[in-house]
């Protein structure tokens, strides 16, 4: 199934699996491998899981229930029902399958797959998130001894235009673990959560990328809308409906952030701890939260409670990162912007001797080679330290602590 650097061609992998299970007989289709075990006295629940019908699949799971079948049983190339469900992205029918047993850890018998192996190969996040729910294990290797995460190599959106479908009709989920303390999970709980649990208030709308921060969380649409949620002191979420100072302020569930954005669509963000930074799709910036050391960008106030246009950046840009005490700009030109802290160098300027800078300032690069351009193309920043991925004639470059480059 895996060519010879581990990844499947779909078209191809369908024609196999249909062709281990369907033989011609007489002219019809038999749906009864000779070399299936258990299913015989059912319907092809590999064939219908195929199709995609739920409602079918339910009848037959009902028949293999009463007549002792095996929900795990394998077709000629070893492959279970729920492999199929899980490389056909069908959720409903993976959360039926499980329900009736079905083994997550199960693997094929030529790659040595399990379900989540294939879930996260073809970027089925929603998937993965159920089996894992269940105990899907993210240890179990295949043949090549890879684990499903080392699989996990192609962008969501990549494959989501790969299996045909565009942004427009994308149904997706988010899933949230870990602390839920200051409620950044978006779940309504403070406790721990152990296994991925789904943001029941996102449903229905299509996010196309998140954030996280120690205090809040935040996710944005397809459409450019921004949700954010967690912990609000200090006016991090940008919600202008509470008080900011409150010990008390929270926001359980994700909510829309509407004030100072008007019908702006948001296309970049970037989440700290303490801040919150955005960029538009006309290329503009807006942030908000707590101004220390200038990580807003603009001078005058200790907090802002709701997004702020960084008036002094006047150019377009295209993405954005946040860390603890410090801001970074990407222009749609290449060139890398910082402000705030740079007690430890970390703006980029070559010195430390400027404690903070609330004026976005561009970095300055040397590139290797008389004439040479570097050109950022994306960026992320911690508490000291800040990250570029940049392109230089015909060397990718990764730029740490914005003054080092080691060649990629």
């Amino acid at each position: 199934m895996p060519d010879g650097h581990g990844c499947c061609n779909q078209s191809t992998y369908h024609n196999q699996v249909h062709s281990a299970h369907c033989r011609r007989e007489g002219g019809g289709i038999s749906h009864h491998s000779k070399r299936a075990v258990g299913l015989s006295a059912a319907p092809d629940l590999w064939a219908l899981t195929r199709s995609g019908s739920l409602s079918e699949v339910v009848v037959a799971l009902a028949g293999l229930r009463r007549n002792g079948g095996n929900v795990n049983a394998r077709n000629g190339l070893g492959v279970t029902a729920l492999h199929l469900a899980v490389w056909r992205n069908h959720v409903p029918i993976i959360r039926h399958l499980l329900g009736a047993g079905a083994d997550p850890n199960i693997r094929d018998g030529e790659s040595g797959w399990s379900s989540l192996h294939r879930a996260l190969h073809f970027g089925h996040l929603a998937a993965a998130g159920v089996l894992i729910a269940v105990g899907a294990s993210l240890m179990v290797e295949d043949s090549k001894g890879r684990t499903p995460l080392d699989l996990l190599s192609v962008p969501f959106r990549d494959s989501s235009l790969a299996a045909g479908t565009s942004s427009d009709s994308l149904v997706t989920e988010v899933y949230s673990w870990g602390s839920g303390l200051n409620y950044q999970l978006g779940t309504g709980t403070t406790g721990i959560q152990h296994v991925p649990a789904r943001v029941d208030s996102l449903q229905g709308l299509r996010v196309s990328n998140v954030a996280a921060a120690k205090f809040h969380s935040a996710a944005l649409t397809t459409s450019g809308a921004l949700y954010s949620w967690g912990f609000g002191r200090g006016g991090r979420l940008g919600h202008s409906d509470f008080h900011i100072h409150s010990g008390q302020t929270a926001v359980i569930t994700p909510e829309k952030v509407c004030a100072g954005l008007g019908s702006r669509r948001v296309v970049a963000i970037g989440t700290a701890k303490h801040h919150t930074i955005v960029a538009t799709e006309s290329g503009e910036v807006y942030t908000w939260g707590s101004n220390r050391e200038g990580r807003l960008g603009y001078p005058s106030v200790d907090t802002q409670p709701t997004p702020r246009r960084v008036t002094a950046l006047r150019v377009k840009v295209v993405a954005v990162a946040a860390a603890n005490k410090h801001s970074v700009a990407l222009t749609d030109s290449g060139e890398v912007f910082t402000w705030g802290c740079n007690r430890q160098g970390q703006l980029g300027y070559g010195t430390s001797n400027s404690a903070s800078n609330c004026v976005p300032r561009c970095v300055e690069f040397h590139a290797s080679g008389k004439g040479k351009q570097i050109v950022a193309v994306a960026a992320a920043a911690a508490k000291y330290h800040t990250v570029i991925l940049s392109v230089e004639g015909d060397y990718v470059l990764v730029v740490v602590d914005v003054c080092t480059s080691i060649a990629a």
